[in-house]
């Protein structure tokens, strides 16, 4: 199963990376969700070794890999990429966000609700679907 779904723009633009950075060509991005934010939630989204658990999505040049935690969490979600003048960088399109704020890295999804003022503190909650996508930026 695919949890994310990784736009053209995106996948060359994080070989691009991996490539400026003096990353061999094996090394993998980690895409997840991981306590923190002022929403309870902010994206990962980083080269990093592979681990034994992890699910692992491969593209052409590309190799990404999810945490068991961060998978659910990121169920749907389209990784996007805008390097245009005025471009967002990297963006998720999570349809599973109920909430965002305004720094734009962190989110609440429909399946945990976080309490910001104890950041990594989550409770399982069933949440109304919200009614549109909201997106979520990482910069």
């Amino acid at each position: 199963m695919d949890f994310v779904t990784v736009s053209e723009p995106a996948r060359v633009k994080a070989i691009a990376l991996r490539e400026a950075e003096g990353r061999p060509a094996d090394a993998v991005l980690r895409v997840g969700v991981q306590g923190g934010g002022c929403s309870g939630f902010q994206y990962l989204l980083e080269y990093d070794e592979r681990r034994d658990d992890d699910h692992v999505l491969e593209l052409d040049g590309l190799t990404i890999v999810i945490d068991p935690f961060s998978a659910p969490l990121l169920a749907g979600t389209v990784l996007e990429y805008d390097g245009g003048l005025g471009g967002k960088g990297f963006e998720f399109r999570n349809p599973q966000v109920e909430a965002g704020c305004g720094c734009g890295t962190t989110c609440i999804t429909n399946r945990l609700i976080c309490d910001c003022s104890r950041p990594g503190v989550c409770s399982a909650a069933t949440l109304e679907k919200p009614a549109r996508n909201d997106v979520l930026r990482l910069r």
